[in-house]
């Protein structure tokens, strides 16, 4: 019996090393009043781009190209110009400028999140068959395929386009980034996105190739680093061009992501908890209130709805069936939303 028992206590130890990051749906999808902060990077030597379990993906060697932080902010899509082309987004994103996208998040009869167009400048992409960019949750392993197909206008030129996105996880390890932060227990994703675009009845015609590489870590919503190569070819015109871009999200040197429209009077405590944990906030407008218990794989272990009583609300959260060890507690009061760290001893 002795022999059962050291047997199944090393297969659990086994499960917790291999203990792997989860995207979901409740914790990774943008939401309106979520903000992407960006900061650029030049390589100086080749990006590590290997692949499978235990990984290690050096990036120490890059170098800031600019003090610039570019912040990617999610709303409504009707306050974005252009919306009017995409009646089936239900949230947009912007960079402050021209450039705005379009997004559709689904959860019936899958929970998958889509893109239905862009608008940047003088370009404008509009999928007749949209482009699925996660079908939640996103696992090592996870590999999805979707055909796209629209139109499209650059300039005075007008055509369509078809291809694909091939969206895979292929990768888990630790992420090293300039200024030794250091990141375990990540996920790598990568995605490639082919648009063949034909102009003037197939006179003119491009390839549009898109290869992002991301990298995950459950203390943050968005990518910890993006690392993409986008080449553009043409059988009709003199063109035959590579760039690579490397972005490093800015909230991992200045701690956890948040809502840009948080909730100031939040507070938790205490932390550490044990049994269980305070919320107090302010709700002054009589919305909906309510808590996501997330654990280091980006997992809801725990959902608590608060109601909508107008005021000061003081209430506790039970966690006595929670294991030891460092969570996030994500609450959401109307549009804003709130991130922060809990340990439970």
């Amino acid at each position: 019996m002795k022999k059962l028992y050291t047997f199944i206590l090393l297969c659990s130890l086994v499960n917790i090393g291999n203990a792997q990051i989860t995207l979901t749906k409740a914790f990774n999808e943008p939401v309106v009043g979520d903000a992407e902060r960006k900061k650029g990077f030049d390589t100086t030597s080749a990006m590590p781009i290997n692949t499978g379990l235990n990984q290690v993906w050096n990036f120490t060697s890059l170098t800031t190209n600019t003090s610039l932080v570019v912040s990617t902010s999610y709303t409504t899509p009707s306050s974005l110009t252009g919306s009017s082309s995409y009646p089936a987004a239900t949230i947009g994103s912007t960079d402050g400028g021209t450039n705005n996208n379009f997004y559709k998040a689904t959860s019936t009869p899958t929970t998958q999140y889509e893109a239905l167009g862009i608008k940047a400048n003088t370009l404008t992409i509009t999928f007749t068959n949209s482009a699925v960019m996660a079908v939640w949750p996103i696992t090592m392993g996870y590999s999805n395929t979707d055909a796209i197909g629209g139109s499209i206008s650059a300039s005075t030129l007008s055509g369509t386009f078809n291809g694909n996105v091939v969206t895979n996880a292929t990768g888990t390890g630790t992420v090293m980034l300039p200024g030794g932060v250091t990141f375990t227990n990540c996920l790598q994703v990568k995605s490639k996105q082919t648009l063949n675009a034909s102009f003037l009845f197939g006179l003119v015609t491009l390839t549009v190739g898109i290869t992002s590489y991301e990298y995950y870590h459950s203390s943050q919503k968005f990518p910890i680093l993006t690392h993409n190569v986008t080449s553009i070819t043409s059988a009709t015109a003199t063109l035959n061009s590579t760039v690579t871009a490397v972005s490093i999200n800015n909230d991992v040197f200045t701690g956890i992501k948040e809502n840009s429209n948080s909730i100031s009077s939040l507070n938790i405590y205490p932390n550490p908890a044990t049994n269980q944990f305070a919320v107090s906030l302010n709700n002054q407008n009589a919305e909906t209130v309510s808590v996501q218990i997330m654990n280091s794989l980006g997992q809801v272990v725990k959902t608590v709805d608060l109601g909508n009583t107008k005021g000061e609300l003081n209430t506790s959260v039970d966690v006595r069936n929670l294991s030891a060890g460092l969570y996030h507690v994500k609450t959401t009061m109307g549009n804003s939303t709130s991130v922060k760290e809990l340990i439970i001893q």
